[in-house]
């Protein structure tokens, strides 16, 4: 059982499908418009989009406070 870690669950999406997405984001983003992003961008593995609806309910200013988040989901 792997211990030290609250989620794990980004660990199963790779980087650059997270980095590809986020690069065609436009900061300051709330969670909400985010999702619905991904969404019209059809090309989000199930993974990612389970993950980005684990995040804070907050505006996110750049990509590292997402990717910071995701990695505690």
């Amino acid at each position: 059982m792997e211990t030290g870690s609250k989620g794990g669950r980004v660990a199963e999406i790779p980087p650059m499908e997270i980095q590809n997405f986020l690069k065609n984001v436009n900061f300051p983003i709330k969670k909400d418009d985010l999702i619905k992003q991904a969404r019209n961008t059809g090309a989000i593995a199930d993974a990612l989009m389970e993950n980005l609806g684990m995040l804070p309910d907050k505006e996110y200013a750049n990509a590292d406070e997402i990717i910071k988040e995701l990695e505690r989901v």
